[in-house]
């Protein structure tokens, strides 16, 4: 609303020529979200600016998998942003401030960040602009206060089930105690991350230039003549220009291959990443139809026997009087044998497999869990999944999907091992 307030009222001076306010009603706090709206809507009436709503309904909708309703509810408003920026090429400001900066700063430190994050929010992304970022919150509020601008405060803001929220409210006070100038001298931190960060990205730029020979080619020996840091950076930006998803065991990996400590690993389902006489490539990757030769399916007849499997042996125990207090070690090894529904079998992976980790918590496809264990074309297909008339229910290594875990009401389960069998 201080944002509004600011450019609408100063819109000739800033050079605007057409403005628009844009709201977003996520639909999840009821009355509570309908009367910001309304507030919203007659503050615009008054300053003469255009108004665009948009409505997400999340309480109607199911979230999409594997998204916080935090980050879904970000995705739904950006994209309506966005979608009215492109209809005349505008830019998109939003207000951000100097609080929500270090509350960013903190929240990645605690996550793992490198010098990328450290820079807190940035001040420019795409055509989003931050004018505010530089301010702090108390600035803001006098703002307001001083031009009886109205305002409504989000109640989920006060609640600590959100890890952002438990900064701003708990550890950002506690280090205002330490020292009262926390917020300026994180400004200052972040503003010199920031310069540090152009420098490395121009470092890695020039670098990458030079050691380029090809599309999808560089010299190992130009990557690591740089300085470490730059050499390490340099090569994740290799990767982050091609995929969406790069993780620190990717860019060890690929740092390994250009030292020449690693001849090459598969990517994704379709790349691989060699080092070869000097020169790293990234190789859109087909396996070779002898490479993918699946083992046949297997139906479990005896919940007490073995079973080959290509190279592993798998072996079932039925327990029928499972004591809840045993080890808590064996149940990532363990099904409820009253959760199957149909007929057991061992198999590999097919389309559309999904698991959804009682150890971890998540779901994803099984092709993307494979992807990301950097398993080649054979191993792949040659891993075992303990399915049911559902889909899977185990995958060695990973433990039991969440629909058959084992729990404290559990009484007959099965434990089950699985591993390469050793030639002699």
């Amino acid at each position: 609303m201080a944002l509004l307030h600011f450019v609408a009222v100063n819109r000739e001076k800033l050079g605007i020529k057409s403005l628009c306010a844009c709201h977003f009603n996520h639909g999840l706090r009821g009355p509570e979200s309908d009367s910001e709206e309304a507030m919203v809507r007659d503050f615009c009436s008054l300053l003469g600016v255009k108004l665009s709503v948009g409505y997400g309904r999340m309480k109607e909708r199911e979230a999409p998998q594997g998204k916080s309703e935090e980050m879904w509810a970000r995705d739904l408003r950006y994209s309506f942003f966005r979608s009215l920026a492109a209809e005349d090429d505008s830019l998109i400001l939003v207000a951000h401030n100097l609080n929500d900066s270090a509350e960013t700063l903190l929240f990645h430190i605690a996550r793992g960040s490198g010098i990328r994050g450290a820079r807190g929010i940035e001040p420019v992304y795409g055509n989003i602009r931050r004018p505010f970022i530089l301010v702090p919150r108390s600035e803001i509020e006098e703002y307001i206060r001083a031009n009886s601008i109205p305002y409504a405060t989000d109640s989920s803001n006060l609640s600590e089930e959100y890890s952002r929220n438990r900064i701003r409210l708990n550890v950002i006070p506690e280090l205002e105690k330490v020292n009262e100038s926390f917020l300026e001298n994180a400004g200052d931190f972040m503003r010199h991350m920031d310069d540090a960060y152009r420098y490395v990205e121009r470092s890695c730029l020039k670098l990458l230039e030079e050691a380029k020979l090809g599309p999808d080619e560089y010299s190992c020996s130009i990557l690591t003549s740089a300085d470490d840091y730059i050499c390490v950076m340099a090569l994740k930006r290799i990767l982050d220009d091609r995929f969406d998803s790069v993780t620190e065991r990717d860019v060890q990996l690929i740092t390994d291959a250009a030292q020449g400590k690693l001849g090459a690993f598969q990517f994704n389902d379709d790349y691989r990443i060699e080092a070869k006489d000097g020169i790293l490539r990234i190789n859109r990757y087909s396996p070779k139809s002898e490479d993918v030769c699946e083992p046949e399916p297997l139906k479990i007849t005896d919940l007490d026997g073995k079973y080959r499997f290509g190279e592993y042996v798998i072996s079932f125990k039925k327990i029928a009087d499972f004591k809840a207090n045993c080890s808590k070690s064996i149940y990532k090894n363990c099904i409820d044998y009253d959760k199957i529904v149909g007929k057991l079998t061992i198999r590999g992976r097919m389309p559309g497999d999904t698991f959804s980790s009682a150890v971890r918590r998540v779901t994803k496809t099984v092709k993307k869990l494979f992807t990301e264990m950097k398993l080649n074309g054979e191993e792949k297909v040659n891993i075992p999944i303990l399915s049911d008339d559902l889909g899977v229910l185990w995958i060695p290594g990973e433990g039991p999907d969440q629909r058959a875990a084992i729990t404290d009401e559990s009484r007959t389960v099965i434990l089950i091992s699985a591993g390469k069998e050793i030639s002699q």
